[in-house]
């Protein structure tokens, strides 16, 4: 509400200072300040509430709209300042129906990924359909239906982390996902009592106590110790938090029926390599709480995603040069490859800049090669042929 000289009455009949609140004359009713609730009137008011008849006023005059005595056919238009008593009241524009947003879902146009008939397209010598999830797939999904704790490792960019997410869904169970380092603190997974002597929650916490499948990713590089600290959690069926209040010493807590610790990384937990130096080696008790999965690339299900992309002749031999690659960078029966990965992640990443525009040479240099030193040698014994 504007500001109003001392002078300017809220009722002709009767002075109120503008310390107070407005009253309408006509209804009694109390105008909030601030309110948009209100008119100012220089002329007349129908005064029905005492006469039933127009009474001219002599004066400026507060009113509400939500009176009952007002004449609405004097209404001022929303865009018209309630001060400017001169002013033409302005239609008020009608209202277009405003359609409602469609999920972003619905604006997405899936291509048909149909076999071209120049190829063959690779398909499950069972049923003869392509499929969509990982080969060893079946197997997480049977892990974790039986709540068994386990550890997906090797093949960076397989799909781990996407599989154990998906199993999760299918079993209608909740996911959550934390990644650790060797500078990973305890309190980082455990949780810690803050100054104030409250206990701060962690995702361990909230799962290990009300269910769920935690992800723990890149667990082959965690802080030792952390890893260690996690032996009784998952092995004796209950556990110690730090107390809930600073009354309270610590927490005793009882591992949930339906939580499940899936643990991925690159290594298999026995220390660095020459891909991966930056890895830690476990302790053996801490490993011998999971069962291990040697999670591979699955040749198959790399062609249809990359079919997805992009469907055509072009991606199979995309594909298949990738596949080529790869033999020829992957150590074989204990003699050291190159230390390059072409992993799935790769392959879509390539298949997506070739969609782009990009050229073969730019394509593989920006999604596979990533400025290795031998590029040129392995061109040489697989060359590009898309």
């Amino acid at each position: 509400m504007p500001n109003i000289k001392p002078t300017t009455p809220f009722n002709p009949t009767k002075y109120v200072p503008v310390t107070a609140i407005p009253i309408c004359p006509l209804c009694d009713t109390p105008i909030e300040r601030g309110s948009l609730n209100w008119t100012f009137s220089p002329t007349k008011e129908r005064l029905g509430r005492y006469t039933g008849t127009y009474t001219p006023i002599i004066g400026h005059v507060w009113r509400h709209y939500d009176c009952a005595n007002f004449n609405g056919k004097d209404k001022p238009s929303t865009n018209q300042n309630p001060q400017d008593a001169n002013a033409t009241p302005k239609p008020e524009p009608k209202s277009e129906p405003v359609e409602t947003p469609k999920p972003y879902e619905e604006y997405k146009e899936e291509k048909p990924v149909e076999p071209h008939p120049d190829f063959k397209t690779i398909t499950t010598s069972a049923t003869g359909i392509k499929r969509d999830h990982h080969i060893q797939y079946p197997d997480l999904l049977r892990l974790i239906d039986a709540r068994m704790d386990c550890y997906l490792g090797g093949s960076p960019g397989a799909g781990k982390s996407y599989a154990i997410k998906k199993a999760a869904e299918s079993l209608g169970l909740d996911y959550a996902y934390i990644a650790l380092s060797d500078a990973t603190m305890p309190s980082e997974v455990f949780g810690y009592q803050n100054a104030d002597g409250n206990y701060v929650g962690k995702i361990l916490y909230k799962f290990y106590k009300h269910g769920g499948v935690l992800d723990i990713a890149e667990l082959d590089n965690s802080n030792t110790n952390v890893f260690t600290l996690m032996n009784n959690l998952l092995d004796n069926g209950e556990t110690y938090f730090a107390g809930r209040t600073k009354d309270e010493e610590y927490q005793k807590v009882t591992r949930h029926a339906n939580f499940i610790a899936i643990g991925n990384g690159n290594t298999f937990l026995r220390g660095p390599n020459s891909m991966f130096p930056g890895r830690q080696r476990q302790d053996a008790a801490a490993i011998e709480r999971f069962v291990m999965i040697d999670w591979k690339y699955d040749p198959e299900l790399e062609l249809n995603l990359c079919l997805k992309i992009a469907p055509g002749p072009k991606t199979e031999r995309v594909v298949r040069w990738a596949h080529d690659l790869r033999k020829i960078v992957e150590p074989i029966e204990g003699i050291k490859g190159h230390e390059l990965v072409v992993s799935m992640r790769g392959m879509l990443k390539l298949v997506k800049l070739l969609s782009l525009g990009f050229s073969a040479s730019q394509s593989a240099e920006m999604a596979i090669f990533k400025q290795y030193a031998q590029r040129e040698t392995l061109l040489k014994l697989c060359p590009l042929t898309f």
